[in-house]
């Protein structure tokens, strides 16, 4: 069924888990626009080692980022969380963000735009975020399916240690499109702001309007093992713009889109 819910931050070491993305779904119902909607916060040293499956979570629209995962401190960052056979819909800016996130797993994970609030990003990296697992991965959300970066104005960003750029994240069977009645204009499906060592593995690519995957600065991140890129209704764009040092590209192949 469905649960009405203005915010919940979910407490530490609390599992969560539905009966299936289309049966269970958390609905926000805030009266005003508000900052998330469902956060997972490390407060002590437990770090939010928990778990969210089998559920849908659909901010409506009424936050500004539907899942959040993020900290209450400056020493510990949510880490070996659990997310497993959820959807994430309705974030204003973004569906689903994890700042400082570490050493978590997602597993078939959709984002998805049924709301129409057109966000910026289906998923956004921040501030350190490393060791993440994705494994089916379906982003049809955003202006940019997916961004790394790092930004100062969330609280991963005063952990020692976290300032810096997500590193070691890989991502298997990741498809990245454009929502079928989004009235905005898609630019990117990856973005790397800044980002090193970060993998992609048998990844479907649907181009925006300037590129698919966009490298602005960072080490070693790899794109490999039966990538493709396709141009949608973009003719010509080129597949990856490269601004990063020995990023490596194998086993890729593109059509309609340059090389």
């Amino acid at each position: 069924g469905s649960y009405a819910l203005t915010q919940w931050d979910i407490p530490e070491q609390l599992m969560v888990k539905g009966t299936g993305k289309k049966n269970s779904k958390l609905v926000c119902t805030a009266a005003v626009n508000q900052s998330w909607f469902i956060r997972c916060a490390a407060k002590t040293k437990n770090q939010w080692q928990s778990a969210i499956s089998d559920c849908g979570i659909f901010a409506g629209g009424k936050a500004n980022i539907a899942l959040l995962l993020s900290t209450d401190t400056t020493t510990w960052a949510v880490s070996k969380a659990h997310f497993n056979s959820i959807t994430v819909d309705g974030g204003i800016t973004d569906n689903l963000v994890l700042d400082g996130t570490q050493n978590s797993t997602f597993t078939d994970v959709q984002v998805t735009d049924d709301a129409g609030t057109g966000p910026a990003r289906g998923v956004t990296l921040l501030n350190g975020a490393a060791g993440n697992v994705f494994h089916n991965l379906e982003i049809a959300a955003g202006v940019k399916n997916l961004e790394m970066r790092y930004d100062s104005s969330y609280p991963g960003a005063s952990i020692s240690g976290l300032q810096q750029a997500p590193n070691g994240n890989t991502f298997y069977t990741l498809i990245c499109e454009k929502y079928s009645l989004a009235v905005y204009t898609k630019t990117h499906a990856v973005h790397i702001v800044t980002g090193n060592n970060n993998t992609f593995v048998n990844a479907t690519f649907v181009t925006g309007s300037l590129t698919a995957v966009a490298i602005d600065s960072g080490s070693y991140n790899e794109i490999s093992g039966n990538t493709s890129f396709y141009s949608g209704s973009a003719v010509n764009i080129p597949a990856v713009i490269n601004g990063g040092y020995q990023t490596r590209l194998d086993g890729c192949f593109s059509t309609n889109i340059s090389g």
